[in-house]
């Protein structure tokens, strides 16, 4: 895969893959999801594809996670909580924002990429040391008026 082109991780493969890497099981993450079995192993394939690697090591009677697949279990719930965030923040059920600058017409997998690469960016900013430094002014603000106890109006 071109490493120039973004990579968007859609939320509904990235559910589908955190079924399955729970149950191990193709036929029971889709009996859980309410899905074909065959959707869910497009669904994965199409993450795969995104990731540009292998996430499951599979034969006809057993599935289990690479390393790769792991690491990406992190990052999905990671993604699906910010996500789940941003869409309670932006249909007004008065959480508070993430300090991520997003339109809030903006399409759910706009959201998902912007939030996603505030996290990429989070995660290198703690790696390097002092996150407060590379954060902008603009999620100290939140940070600062969520310490005071104020919320968003």
């Amino acid at each position: 895969m071109n490493e120039s082109v973004p990579r968007h991780y859609d939320p509904d493969q990235l559910r589908t893959f955190l079924a399955v890497a729970q149950s191990l099981s193709f036929t029971q993450a889709a009996a859980r999801l309410g899905l074909r079995q065959p959707t869910v192993s497009q669904q994965v394939r199409r993450l795969e594809e995104a990731v540009g690697r292998e996430l499951f090591v599979r034969d006809t009677r057993s599935v289990a996670l690479t390393a790769d697949g792991d690491a990406m279990a992190g990052f999905a719930r990671s993604i699906l909580a910010a996500h789940e965030q941003a869409v309670a923040y932006f249909t007004g059920s008065g959480l508070v924002g993430l300090g991520v600058p997003v339109a809030p017409n903006a399409p759910r997998r706009i959201i998902a990429c912007t939030l996603h690469q505030s996290i990429q960016r989070d995660t290198a900013d703690r790696t390097l040391g002092d996150r407060s430094a590379a954060r902008p002014p603009y999620a100290r603000r939140t940070r600062h008026r969520l310490r005071a106890g104020h919320t968003k109006s």
